[in-house]
């Protein structure tokens, strides 16, 4: 903890005047100029407090030593644990440029316009939990430099010009960034990103005085072909645009062709404001970029507002079709089919996105933990592993949920196409059965959405809280 010079109380980081405040005594200093200042910049350790969820076993870091009583991961209302530790210092720091109260105003205007949000999201008091976190990242500079020839071809509307194209690059990407934390989510920080690493500066603790700080644990190493390909993507929208119109023929190995290789490593802590939301056993997260403001937040539905709201809505549709000219039956058949159709296809994209999210299939960082855990060994980048339970979950809930409306579907096109029967009371009866089922498809993938606007409630068994913690 900083002391006030003054005072003897604890100071904190000041957002506005990017010093160190003291809220006793009004107090302000620069961080360069407090006295622990020197002491803390000549050593590679600095001391903490690291507090712990005893149901998750989430864990924060703070300079300070105040109890907190709610945990930002699970959402869970309870009192962190505490204990004193030292943790290893990293290079860089950002410090927090964006203040909670504009924090706010970003995530109110967010929400603003959904109207089908559960009602806490809006409450004064849940809003008021929004936590400044420094998350751990890697800053990575990329070099490629060597010559490569490349072959295309370009088509006009005469013929089909063949390139062949001798290119000497030199290229230097600074700052790449990736987080170095299991818990945060790659494509939450994938989204709040980018971070200016220009504004970078050398790490003090004094900068995490009145925050809190996610603990590194993912090797850097795990992003290394993650960076090359970003980087050689970069490349190649640099070589697109001197060819306008060409298709382009890269190597496989863009890397060894382009001579990429990452020439240094550093890690950082970048500033996030964090909110969470918690219901039965899914938490759903706002998280918003302490330098830019740039938020990404998880918008789950409140089934009651939802179904209130499509009554609502039903009653003008159904008065302006009133005055529509009549529908045939067999059009309405083939309609209510492709509507069917529609949300069956939807429903299939959705179940592969929502596994994909629950499994942490493109999360590098929590996948290499996992692998970490099992073969006790890290720095790799991991193979995801797809575990079958899910997968057979999965199809079964297919099979309960979509089966029946395709069984549906399927007698109705006969109905129409093949059977053709002269009245039109069967064409209406497959009408009516093929939209039940559209409505109950539909309100599947409400669930769905849920399940993907929300997370599982996290479990830290590699931390030192949860099921390991004592």
């Amino acid at each position: 903890m900083y002391r006030c010079v003054n005072c003897g109380a604890g100071m904190r980081f000041d957002i506005a005047s990017q010093q160190l405040h003291c809220d006793y005594c009004d107090a302000s200093m620069a961080v360069a100029d407090h006295p622990d200042e020197r002491v803390a910049s000549e050593e590679d350790m600095f001391d903490v407090t690291v507090f712990c969820c005893p149901q998750c076993g989430g864990e924060l870091m703070s300079t300070e030593n105040a109890a907190t009583d709610f945990c930002s991961y699970c959402g869970a209302s309870v009192i962190l644990e505490g204990r004193i530790g030292k943790e290893k210092s990293p290079d860089l720091v950002i410090p927090f440029l964006k203040t909670k109260e504009e924090c706010q105003e970003i995530y109110k205007k967010k929400i603003h316009s959904a109207i089908f949000l559960p009602k806490e999201f809006k409450d004064p008091d849940h809003i008021d939990k929004i936590r400044g976190i420094y998350l751990p990242y890697w800053v990575y500079d990329v070099k490629q430099q060597g010559d490569v020839s490349l072959t295309g071809t370009r088509e006009t509307s005469k013929y089909t010009e063949y390139l062949k194209m001798d290119c000497h690059i030199d290229n230097d990407y600074d700052g790449v960034t990736r987080d170095a934390s299991s818990a945060f989510d790659d494509r939450i920080s994938d989204f709040i990103a980018p971070f200016n690493t220009k504004s970078m500066r050398p790490f003090t603790p004094a900068y995490l005085a009145g925050f809190f700080a996610d603990i590194s644990d993912v090797s850097g190493d795990v992003y290394n072909e993650s960076v090359k390909n970003e980087t050689n993507k970069r490349t190649e929208k640099q070589i697109d645009s001197q060819y306008p119109g060409a298709s382009i023929n890269y190597p496989p190995d863009e890397s060894a062709a382009f001579g990429t290789e990452i020439t240094s490593m550093k890690s950082a802590m970048f500033p996030v404001w964090f909110l969470s939301w918690r219901r039965d056993d899914r938490v759903a997260y706002a998280v918003i970029n302490g330098e830019t403001g740039k938020i990404c937040t998880d918008l789950p539905v409140d089934k009651k507002k939802y179904y209130l709201g499509s009554v609502l809505l039903a009653i003008p549709i159904f008065l302006l079709l009133s005055f529509l000219p009549t529908i045939r039956a067999t059009t309405l058949v083939t309609v209510s089919s492709i509507l069917s159709v529609g949300t069956m296809l939807i429903y299939a994209v959705n179940s592969r996105t929502v596994y994909r999210r629950e499994e942490h299939l493109d999360d590098l960082g929590y996948q290499a933990k996992l692998a970490e855990e099992r073969e006790g060994e890290a720095g790799s980048a991991p193979v995801p592993v797809e575990h079958a339970e899910a997968k057979k979950k999965v199809k079964s809930d297919a099979v309960k949920e979509i089966v029946p409306s395709v069984i549906v579907t399927i007698i109705a096109l006969l109905v129409r196409f093949l059977i053709k029967p002269v009245s039109d009371i069967p064409y209406y009866a497959c009408a009516i059965a093929v939209l039940l089922c559209s409505c109950y498809v539909f309100t599947v993938l409400i669930k769905k959405y849920n399940v993907f606007a929300t997370r599982p409630l996290p479990e830290f068994h590699n931390r030192k809280g949860g099921e390991n913690y004592e």
